[in-house]
């Protein structure tokens, strides 16, 4: 007994010394693996054994190992590592918490907008993402609206939304116009819009754009308006020359076909109506076998000067006066011993002698005068002309109401408008109609008689219970039999 208990010691003591061996062999051909953490204190287990917690240092055997740490509150983290010979391997891991992630809620209007997060694509609106904690950068496309932007802050466990309002491009343009000078109306594309200076917006395109203005030329030119962007114009109106103002001319002469001369210039044969600008004119009448008739005029604007010359034969040797005639109103016709010669105001060169004048006008009476004319001399005509008494009425009046009330009138024939309905009509007998829709047609002759009123009372029968006369219902009855 006392044998083997020696005899097991010496076996324990020749393993123990086996065991020390193999230990100072790895120590001295192993490596070293330190191994750190953030969060510090996480446990370190190398092929599913517990070594300890981080920071820690480690003499390994050369080969490859399963390192694996943990720490209550985040993830593990995993890796595999090779211890080389004599060599020291350095592993520091962030370990990432377990509630690291957010929901973010995104939604645009209009939808179906695409979502990028960080540059990476997640979809279209709506839609929920998973984020990690911490900020990240949104962006929202969409054709035809402008991008839009949003950083945000994503928190562990918690839900963030994004309302995105899109806004479109700019579908418009502006159009500015000025002019010199200003308040000219602007048409564009025959519209009116404003005066000068304006703005306005519009669509893209090209557009016809009109300026007018009293006194200048009217403007037109094409501008292209393009979106988002301002087209600016400036227009220099031209002046309109201003007409001269001019007055009118009528000659007369006794005999006709005399040569009517202007400042030196020809204006053919009277009976001739010339238009001139306003100021003095030296007029010369001329014909063969006669003394040239001469006198100076101012022509007025918008005013007619009349001139009656009485040509003198050359041979004879006959006196002659003139005759200047005015009256209250203007315009009033002269005649001269039965023959027309103008208007007033007028002056006119006659013969001497006794001569019977004649001044009319309408709606007032006639004046008369005889005038003895002296040779050489001036004589002065004036006349008041006297209003004359409004005539009796010439008229009569026929008032027209119907049933039912905005049916046609027709006075032979010929449309006068709609019940009820007073007209003014010259003496005498007229055929009155009255038609109305699904109604016969009202006939009536009226007596119209002056200064007197004539009163009809129209009233329509009903025509929609009145059958087709038979020839229609037979044709009808024809048309569809042969058709």
């Amino acid at each position: 007994m006392k044998s083997f208990r020696l005899n097991v010691i010496l076996l324990i003591s020749i393993m123990a010394s086996v065991f020390l061996f193999f230990d100072s062999t790895a120590a001295s051909q192993g490596g070293q693996l330190v191994v750190d953490s953030a969060p510090a204190g996480a446990r370190v287990l190398i092929n599913g054994e517990f070594y300890g917690h981080t920071p820690m240092r480690v003499r390994l055997y050369p080969e490859e190992y399963r390192l694996r740490l943990e720490k209550e509150g985040y993830n593990p983290y995993r890796t595999r590592i090779r211890i080389p010979k004599r060599k020291r391997v350095k592993i520091f891991a962030t370990l990432e918490h377990r509630n690291l992630f957010g929901m973010l809620m995104v939604r645009s209007y209009p939808p179906k907008a695409k979502i990028y997060v960080d540059d990476q694509y997640y979809g279209e609106t709506p839609e929920r993402i998973k984020l990690k904690q911490g900020r990240h950068i949104i962006r929202l496309e969409k054709d035809r609206y402008k991008p839009y932007y949003e950083s945000i802050n994503i928190r562990s466990s918690q839900k963030t939304n994004i309302i995105a309002d899109l806004k479109p491009f700019q579908q418009f343009g502006t159009l500015d116009i000025t002019s010199h000078p200003g308040g000219a109306r602007v048409m564009i594309n025959d519209e009116y819009y404003k005066r000068t200076p304006m703005k306005t917006k519009l669509r893209p395109g090209v557009y016809t754009v009109k300026l007018n203005k009293r006194g200048y030329k009217s403007l037109t030119r094409e501008v292209r308006v393009r979106r988002g962007k301002v087209t600016s114009r400036n227009f220099e109106l031209e002046k309109i020359r201003p007409r001269p103002r001019r007055g009118k001319l009528k000659i007369y002469s006794y005999p006709e076909n005399a040569k009517v001369v202007i400042q030196d210039r020809e204006y053919g044969r009277t009976p001739v109506e010339v238009q001139l600008p306003e100021g003095n004119y030296f007029v010369e009448i001329k014909k063969k076998g006669y003394l040239p008739y001469e006198r100076e005029v101012y022509v007025e604007h918008r005013e007619v000067i009349y001139i009656n010359a009485d040509l003198e034969k050359k041979h004879a040797r006959r006196k002659f006066g003139e005759i200047h005639f005015s009256a209250n109103l203007r315009g009033a016709k002269v005649s001269i011993d039965g023959d027309y010669r103008g208007e007033i105001p007028l002056s006119v060169r006659v013969p001497a002698g006794m001569h019977q004048v004649k001044i009319r006008m309408r709606g007032y009476e006639p004046f008369h005068q005889s005038v003895h004319v002296k040779p050489w001399g001036d004589h002065y005509v004036e006349a008041y002309l006297v209003a004359v008494a409004p005539p009796m009425a010439l008229t009569g009046t026929l008032k027209i109401v119907s049933k039912p009330l905005r049916s046609k009138v027709f006075i032979n024939k010929i449309y006068k408008g709609k019940t009820p309905l007073e007209i003014t009509l010259n003496p005498n007998i007229y055929v009155l109609e009255v038609r109305h829709k699904s109604h016969l047609t009202y006939r009536q002759p009226v007596h119209i008689k002056p200064g007197q009123v004539v009163n009809i009372r129209a009233r329509l029968i009903w025509a929609g219970h009145i059958p087709p006369p038979p020839h229609e219902v037979i044709e009808e009855l024809t048309r569809k039999l042969f058709k």
